[in-house]
């Protein structure tokens, strides 16, 4: 994720990985729990202010499906 980040300019994102202890998909209930693709991860994005308080989320329906990025910028333009 840091390489991707690198590699497209961005920089002022903190991407996070779950993937060898699943306490945020606990937390945050975003793990898939049935079919083919049971115990990954939906798609999702979560804005939080500068209290790490969660102003916005955003949980995909389809893993295909892209998220409303429009809608988080908006989410993130008003912390």
């Amino acid at each position: 994720m840091r390489r991707f980040c690198e590699t497209e300019g961005i920089d002022n994102v903190q991407p996070v990985s779950d993937f060898r202890y699943n306490s945020f998909s606990d937390e945050y209930g975003v793990e898939i729990t049935e079919g083919p693709l049971k115990a990954l991860h939906s798609r999702a994005v979560f804005v939080l202010d500068g209290q790490n308080k969660i102003v916005y989320t955003e949980l995909v329906a389809d893993l295909s499906s892209e998220p409303d990025y429009e809608a988080a910028l908006q989410a993130i333009s008003t912390i």
